[in-house]
């Protein structure tokens, strides 16, 4: 899911010696994947989608939200709203 080209230098403590590397006047390099508060925000962001009830116009509708919370879209009953996120790829999940 990060397919992120981030890398940063592994301190000394997290360094991995190589394969067959048994000198210890010889370093390894190591490096790992760092996530950033941004990546963990945007979790989700285009796989679920929350259904929950609301009221659109003085009419009681399921309205469907993106994970950051933008509305995007309703629908009159809670099986039409879940088979529309269903549609678009997007898991779907209940908010009361």
């Amino acid at each position: 899911m990060f397919d992120r080209d981030i890398k940063t230098k592994a301190s000394d403590r997290d360094v991995v010696p190589a394969p067959g590397n048994t000198t210890e006047t010889e370093s390894a390099t190591a490096t790992r994947e760092t996530v950033t508060s941004t990546d963990l925000a945007r979790v989700g962001l285009n796989e679920i989608a929350y259904i929950k009830q609301a009221v659109v116009n003085d009419e009681e509708v399921w309205a469907i939200f993106s994970a950051s919370g933008e509305a995007i879209g309703a629908a009159q009953t809670f099986d039409q709203a879940w088979g529309a996120v269903r549609q678009h790829d997007m898991e779907p999940a209940r908010v009361h």
